[in-house]
């Protein structure tokens, strides 16, 4: 898989191809590995952050073990069928890169 990641400089775009898993798909190279596959899904968010999104629902447990410590992005929602069951603490201490957290039950 290739993902192209967009510069801006003012009015002008650069473009870099960040080479990115494989063609069978995987979290890969960037994430060095570390995503928490198939519970939650790694990827490039659209500013060309790391993205981990674990949108199953049903958790209990959020497996910090398994994702990359540069992490910047971390979604955790579940469908209002399957809601999350969550009990937070110290757990994203270890992500000294984390811009963004999102943690909810459910989502509509």
């Amino acid at each position: 898989m290739v993902i192209w990641k967009a510069t801006t400089f003012g009015d002008f775009y650069s473009f870099s191809q960040i080479v990115w898993g494989s063609v069978s798909g995987g979290s890969g190279g960037i994430f060095a590995g570390l995503c928490p596959e198939p519970l939650c899904e790694c990827q490039l968010d659209s500013r060309g952050r790391m993205e981990i999104s674990c949108e199953n629902g049903q958790m209990t447990d959020i497996p910090t073990l398994e994702m990359n410590p540069s992490t910047e992005v971390i979604k955790i929602v579940g469908p209002r069928e399957k809601p999350n069951f969550l009990t937070i603490g110290r757990l994203f201490k270890q992500f000294k890169r984390l811009e963004e957290l999102y943690i909810s039950v459910f989502h509509n």
